[in-house]
């Protein structure tokens, strides 16, 4: 960057300004954060979960805990709430009250089905679940029983949310 500078009267305001201009210049191209690892993901993720695990069915409390914990509301279309953090790969769908299940999606970009089956893990202990068929875009399946009801568990091999595509885990009530 050059900077031409008056030497009369007020030029050590304009080396001043100049010089704040280029620092700002030059910082503004370190604010870019690289992108999370995917250790961080599965972290994030796991955290979702047990938010999850921990609130659910009670949408209105996994709401709270998922904004006290970093998640970001992005979409609400009446059924279900989306909800991202670290740079928006890491999704939790819940549902709400107006849907019929009560349930909770979780991923993270580019999640396998290995990654999925650790994520999910809390999940069938609480629930002492049992395996089941899977089918459809199920790769793995099981129920259980959680907070006094029925639940199912599963891992879908090819999830996407907005731009994060992957697996991801889905606990939801089940008749």
């Amino acid at each position: 960057m050059i900077v031409f500078v008056n030497k009369g009267t007020g030029g050590m305001m304009h080396r001043i300004a100049a010089f704040a201009a280029a620092l700002l210049f030059l910082l503004a191209g370190a604010v870019h954060a690289a992108p999370p690892s995917k250790g961080e993901m599965f972290a994030k993720a796991a955290e979702g979960a047990m938010i999850c695990a921990q609130a659910m069915p009670d949408s209105k409390a996994t709401d709270a805990a998922l904004k006290d914990a970093g998640f970001k509301l992005y979409d609400a279309n009446g059924e279900a709430k989306a909800y991202f953090a670290l740079q928006k790969r890491v999704a939790v769908i819940i549902t709400t009250s107006s849907n019929r299940f009560d349930g909770c999606f979780v991923m993270f970009s580019k999640m396998s089905t290995d990654d999925a089956a650790q994520l999910v893990q809390p999940w069938l202990k609480l629930s002492q679940a049992q395996p089941a068929n899977a089918g459809g875009h199920f790769v793995q399946r099981w129920t259980g029983r959680f907070k006094g009801g029925n639940i199912a568990l599963g891992i879908y091999k090819n999830f996407r949310v907005d731009e994060i595509r992957g697996a991801a885990i889905v606990a939801r009530s089940a008749p």
